[in-house]
């Protein structure tokens, strides 16, 4: 795969080495080409992604970076990481009929009765059990291949299936989870495509049925003894890849650990023949004879912006004698979709999480935020929960807490992956909800480079603590989310994650 996006993207740019000073004129032309029409939107798997990709490697190598990615063909290091997404697409509506313990067959209407999550192709008639915290066993009935579920927490239902020998559902063909007691709306439309990572997957999960209404009421109290289901999907494999680079540690006193620094590449793409209204951010028809609309959302400040953070703080650091600890640097695909670049990195990353102090991940970076005082200063996502914002503060570095706890920024955006897994990763950013947001208006030209060198001149001061060794990285008591419960699981993107 790697071989083939080598080809796609022919021979390396050549870029200027630049500048290891942090200079607003370099972020601006960052911004610029990635922002630009010609990379379309930069969604993930895209022609326009390939050529994203091809710039940044070759600004990280003209810094000084080493790659880190996938061998090519001949064994030789590229900064390219395969992170191929299978695409899971809607060929037909469901459908689903239940099966009272009597034989009566029950059809069941999609969206009025039933949901279907994590679906792939499937036709047949599954056997069912009820299953509760403290009541049925899966051992009492071999044959039953579905579990009805209804009430407790995900965490009881999952202890429950664990218990059972089938833990996370394992060799279960269906999990029904009963919903509201109130009918859904009727469904006419195919669901979105679900982007996952290729051989995700490998471990099969249940098919999620989720019922409602008067048959979820049934299904909780016993009345159906089998599912029948017809589900037919496709799946398709899209290439894609993260960039990744290293700057080793070196100089008189070297750590065994390193700093992952990171931003995502890809956006949200081209908009299908549509306009957008400006005022309500929603997209209309083109009128007949109407100018050619915008249809390509460029994500200047989300999240060029970053990755123009991310190449900067490289350049500057590449340039140093010492460092005491190696700097990863991970610029990711797939934010847009689910983390999916950053999960695969962290399939297989360039150090091993064990040695991997601090993930800093930067994203919208581009405007001033008045909440934290403006040009020039950052927000840290999370600040709370780990001793290095409060230490940078101390320091007299501009980088606040988040002033908007109630949007879950943390939870949002790639640090989260990491933190998860227990490594301290936070994510710093100015984003002051400004409304062009995942719109075609998200443009290089409405981006403060004023605001956004001095913000990554903050970020470097930042960042050289961790990499000089004179700040260690840890979780304050409860803020780490790996062994938290009540933390939840990453969710999709509706305002920025960040």
């Amino acid at each position: 795969m790697i071989g083939a996006l080598l080809l796609a993207l022919g021979l390396p740019a050549q870029a200027p080495k630049p500048d290891p000073a942090v200079l607003a004129a370099e972020l601006s032309e960052h911004v610029r080409v990635l922002a630009s029409d010609e990379f379309e939107g930069r969604a993930t798997g895209s022609p326009g992604a390939v050529r994203a990709a091809q710039y940044l490697a070759a600004v990280l190598e003209a810094s000084g970076a080493e790659p880190a990615g996938d061998p090519d063909a001949g064994g030789r290091r590229t900064f390219l990481q395969d992170a191929r997404i299978e695409r899971t697409i809607w060929r037909a509506a469901p459908r689903v009929a239940l099966v009272t313990q009597k034989g009566e067959r029950v059809e069941a209407g999609w969206g009025t009765d039933f949901e279907i999550d994590d679906a792939r192709s499937f036709e047949g008639r599954i056997e069912l059990i009820v299953g509760s915290a403290s009541g049925a066993r899966l051992a009492a009935d071999a044959a039953a291949r579905g579990v009805i579920w209804e009430g407790g927490t995900r965490s009881q239902r999952e202890a429950w299936l664990s218990e059972q020998g089938r833990p996370q559902g394992q060799g279960l063909d269906a999990l029904v989870l009963i919903g509201g007691r109130k009918p859904g709306s009727p469904r006419t439309q195919l669901p979105s495509p679900r982007m996952a990572l290729a051989g995700a997957g490998e471990a099969r999960a249940p098919i999620l049925v989720r019922l409602r209404g008067e048959l979820g009421a049934r299904a909780a109290a016993g009345e159906f003894g089998a599912l029948e289901l017809a589900l037919e999907l496709q799946q398709e494999r899209q290439e894609a890849a993260n960039v990744v680079a290293r700057l080793p540690a070196r100089g008189a006193r070297v750590l065994p650990v390193a700093i992952v620094i990171s931003a995502h590449y890809d956006h949200l793409g081209r908009m299908e023949t549509r306009t957008e209204d400006a005022a309500k951010g929603k997209s209309e028809p083109a009128s007949a004879g109407a100018p050619a609309p915008d249809v390509i959302r460029n994500g200047a400040d989300d999240d060029a912006s970053g990755c123009a953070a991310v190449l900067e703080l490289v350049g500057a650091l590449a340039a140093r004698p010492e460092r005491a600890r190696e700097l990863v640097v991970l610029l990711a695909t797939g934010e847009e979709i689910g983390l999916l670049g950053t999960e695969q990195y962290l399939r297989a990353p360039v150090v091993p999480l064990e040695a991997t102090a601090c993930n800093l991940n930067f994203e919208m970076i581009g405007r001033p935020d008045a909440l934290v005082g403006g040009s020039g200063a950052l927000w840290l996502t999370g600040f709370e929960r780990s001793n290095l914002g409060a230490a940078w503060s101390e320091a007299g570095l501009r980088i606040a807490r988040d002033p908007r706890p109630e949007q879950r920024f943390f939870q949002r955006s790639d640090n989260y992956a990491f933190a998860r897994r227990g490594i301290v990763a936070q994510t710093l950013s100015s984003y002051d909800l400004h409304g062009d947001y995942h719109t075609v208006r998200d443009e290089w030209s409405t981006l403060d480079y004023a605001h956004m060198e001095q913000a990554v001149r903050v970020s470097l001061e930042a960042l050289t603590t961790l990499i000089d060794g004179t700040l260690e990285p840890s979780w304050l008591p409860g803020g780490n989310p790996a062994v938290r419960a009540s933390e939840a699981a990453p969710m999709r993107e509706s305002q920025p994650v960040r």
